[in-house]
């Protein structure tokens, strides 16, 4: 059963044991250059930096050995260029714990060749243990208040725990060379999926799911998944077994799949009503746990039983909401306006192009630069990808919306070559779209 008091679990990589390589380690060395290869990372000359009137925190690398001073500098890349971390993470939130953490680390250069040497468990236990010798170690804790009006107290480990779980499970990752199926953690990019990086994140985190039997089963519920269905309905479908899981590790740790009975199912719809209030929520949970349990049993995933666990009025009802919400013309006009207010004159064409086409913020961002095609009569025509029906399609444009992206097309190619892949591209990142 649940206690009052309980640590929330972090995510980690898996148990395999990985071993260092010294060819992929040649190819990480060879992926960091320029300011990123320096012993000294100064704040002000970070690429990313754009803003002058904010200061940050040098990061030291000197007093390790090169091949884990490699392996973090790689991390830290690697944070910058998912966008996790921002120029401000890293030498503002992250540098003082990263210099921490090369502290630590040198301490045993005779010991080790690779942060994998050692798998993260005894790494942190080791950690901890030295933040404690030093007076450093800081938990975090606070108390949530629940729908039954008792109170239940969580608590954090130390942000520079954090921090150093955050770069080893990059270095983990770089040098885990299993099929990617087979791994915790997946890398929707890697598995060759077309994401829209405004909507849909790069990985699948299985760790969060505690038991072993609910994880295995999970990966192959969602490899099935995956091959019939979107990125975005899948990560939900992932949700709702990571919700299934925590509800069995406080009030059923111990159990095994032929355990799992309808008595715990009610058990744990009344669970969810506690956590969740919204009905459409609690809906799309309960009905992803049951395409879980109906397909596990019918491919033998485990050994659970075949009867229904779930019934049709077990499922809330709600009001789906069809209809579309319209922009009140009152506020359109007020936008309209004072559009020229807009310093950002991209911005301006943005908004004009949006209103233009009807299209999603996320369907505008990710425009090519040749989205535009005429045909044998002189008309014009946007082509783009719409993520609801997953193809590319073609809507007539008037000429005002072609003068005002062939103006876009032009100040982009001005600023990032004739070779720029997206009408809208990133500032800061190269070969991706603004976001």
């Amino acid at each position: 059963m649940s206690t009052q008091s309980d640590y929330i679990q972090t995510t980690k990589p898996s148990n395999s044991k990985i071993k260092w390589s010294k060819s992929k380690y040649i190819e990480m060395q060879k992926k960091i250059d320029g300011y990123w290869a320096d012993d000294i990372w100064n704040p002000n000359d970070n690429p990313f930096k754009d803003r002058n009137d904010i200061r940050g925190m040098y990061i030291y690398f000197s007093n390790i050995s090169n091949i884990i001073k490699t392996e973090i500098k790689y991390a830290c890349y690697q944070k910058i260029m998912t966008k996790e971390w921002k120029w401000i993470t890293l030498h503002q939130a992250k540098a003082k714990k990263i210099n921490y953490i090369i502290g630590f680390l040198s301490k045993y250069d005779n010991q080790i060749n690779s942060l994998v040497d050692w798998q993260l468990e005894i790494w942190e236990k080791v950690f901890q243990e030295y933040l404690i010798e030093n007076k450093k170690l800081s938990l975090r804790e606070y108390r949530v208040i629940q729908k039954n009006g008792e109170y239940k107290n969580y608590k954090f480990k130390d942000e520079t725990v954090y921090t150093f779980r955050a770069i080893y499970k990059i270095v983990f990752d770089y040098y885990d060379s299993r099929d990617e199926y087979e791994k915790d953690i997946w890398d929707l990019r890697k598995l060759n999926f077309s994401l829209n990086n405004l909507v849909d994140k790069n990985k699948f985190d299985f760790t969060r799911i505690k038991q072993n039997w609910l994880r295995n089963s999970s990966k192959k519920f969602l490899r099935y998944k995956l091959s019939i269905s979107s990125t975005s309905l899948c990560r939900f479908r992932l949700y709702s077994l990571v919700n299934f899981s925590s509800f069995l590790e406080e009030e059923y740790p111990s159990i095994v799949p032929n355990e799992i009975n309808r008595h715990l199912l009610l058990t744990y719809l009344s669970y969810l009503k506690g956590k969740y209030s919204n009905e459409q929520t609690r809906y799309k949970i309960i009905t992803s746990l049951k395409d879980f349990l109906e397909i596990s049993f019918r491919e033998k995933w485990i050994d659970i039983t075949g009867n229904q666990l779930i019934y049709k009025d077990d499922l809330p009802r709600y009001k789906r909401q069809r209809q579309p919400k319209y922009i009140p013309e009152i506020v359109l006009s007020g936008i309209n306006r004072h559009l020229d207010k807009l310093e950002n004159p991209v911005y301006q064409r943005m908004y004009l192009i949006l209103i233009s086409c009807g299209m999603r913020i996320s369907e505008l961002c990710s425009l090519s630069i040749n989205c535009i095609k005429q045909d044998n009569f002189g008309d014009f025509f946007l082509q783009y990808h719409q993520i609801k029906m997953k193809k590319e399609i073609t809507i007539p444009i008037t000429r005002e919306t072609v003068s005002i992206i062939q103006t876009q097309q032009q100040k982009a190619k001005e600023q990032f070559g004739n070779n720029v892949l997206f009408l809208f591209p990133s500032p800061k990142i190269k070969n991706r779209a603004i976001t």
